[in-house]
């Protein structure tokens, strides 16, 4: 079935989250039905997960059943069925403000992706301490093994540009497509922009991320991404670009 193309797919990958989708989601209208835009909501669940399904529908957002294992498929065919302009994909969980949306949308200019993030001025992670340092470590080794100036590589609170993820191949199983589409967009020539956000717990629920499985499967594709880093011309200079002095609050890098 087609669907009408939007300024904006809000994105969300919802595994057994019925009960923070009830919150969520009316939550994202209010935030967007007053803005000057034309929106959709897409959710990808897992097969047999009705109740998460009907928490979506009931809430007008559209349904996408997930056809392959992890979140690296989930995102891929979430993204393939959005119809935006623009995708912003956010977590599922109630740990990401819907208000943020809007600072991301505004931030948009030219960039092919804005994240919002933990660790740059202005922006904070609540969350236990074990895991923050998990999050510190695995960003300080991506950035200095793949020499980006980008703070928060794995955050999942992003904007997308359409343009940017067309024609990547994306083969990254689990939360490690979240660094394989920035350094692919990043390879492209696009830059990259990072907004201050305040990270929030989760509200219901367990975490769906396997500490073991993601680590074993993130140095996997490690090495493809330092291929991909240095492959293009134009990935050859660093992103060196110092922060847009026009955008309080945003960090802006090129490559």
């Amino acid at each position: 079935m087609e669907h009408d193309p939007v300024d904006l797919s809000v994105l969300i990958l919802a595994k057994h989250e019925a009960e923070n989708l009830r919150q969520l989601l009316p939550a994202v209208h209010r935030v967007l039905q007053p803005a000057p835009l034309r929106y959709e909501m897409v959710v990808v669940v897992d097969p047999g997960d009705d109740g998460t399904a009907a928490a979506a529908r009931l809430n007008a957002a559209r349904v996408v059943t997930q056809r392959q294992r992890g979140y690296g498929a989930a995102f891929r065919e979430g993204v393939a069925s959005a119809t935006g302009s623009y995708i912003v994909a956010i977590d599922a969980d109630l740990s990401h403000d819907p208000a943020v949306i809007l600072d991301l949308w505004g931030a948009r200019g030219d960039a092919g992706l804005v994240i919002a993030s933990r660790y740059v001025r202005g922006g904070r992670a609540s969350m236990p301490a074990m895991r923050h340092a998990l999050s510190r470590t695995l960003n300080a080794f991506v950035r200095f093994g793949l020499s980006l100036q980008v703070r928060d590589v794995s955050s999942g609170f992003r904007l997308y540009r359409r343009e940017a993820l067309d024609g990547i191949d994306l083969r990254a199983a689990n939360f490690d497509v979240l660094e394989e589409v920035l350094i692919n967009i990043l390879t492209r020539g696009w830059e990259i922009r990072e907004i201050p956000f305040h990270y929030q717990p989760r509200q219901e629920g367990r975490s769906k991320a396997r500490l073991l499985a993601f680590g074993w499967s993130f140095v996997r594709s490690f090495r493809r991404m330092r291929q991909l880093r240095w492959s293009a011309p134009l990935a050859r200079r660093h992103d060196t670009a110092a922060p847009d002095p026009r955008s309080v609050g945003t960090d802006s890098w090129n490559v």
